[in-house]
């Protein structure tokens, strides 16, 4: 009876430490599986600043979009530079979003009417 009582000990202390080692062994695949989350939450986050960014930049494209467009239709298609440097600005409509041209920027394309153009590096004046 004794060596029944010691063989069952002997297998219960063995399914004791293959439980434990499996316990540890979850253990550390919970924590890198914790970590890779925690990454994934990061680049998940950085691709939601991404999106915004590129969202704002296409909204600012449409705005420069359209302020081409009021500028051809107040000059016309075939205007030249010297057509837009007497252009006056106030005469432009309003944008579509109904905000229209800022006067603050009203008056520094009046000061400076090559603001309408592309810069030497083909880039459009921001609002």
């Amino acid at each position: 009876e004794t060596d029944q009582l010691e063989r069952e000990a002997k297998v219960a202390k063995a399914r004791v430490d293959f439980l434990k080692a499996n316990v540890m062994k979850l253990s550390k695949e919970c924590g890198e599986l914790q970590r890779t989350n925690n990454l994934l939450n990061q680049e998940v986050q950085n691709i939601r600043k991404l999106n915004a960014s590129t969202i704002q930049s296409i909204e600012l494209v449409a705005i420069q979009y359209e302020d081409i467009l009021r500028e051809l239709h107040v000059v016309g298609p075939d205007a030249t530079i010297d057509d837009y440097k007497q252009l006056d600005v106030s005469l432009l409509p309003v944008t579509i979003d109904g905000a229209g041209v800022p006067s603050s920027e009203k008056a520094a394309l009046e000061d400076d009417p090559e603001a309408l153009f592309p810069s030497s590096h083909g880039e459009y004046p921001t609002r």
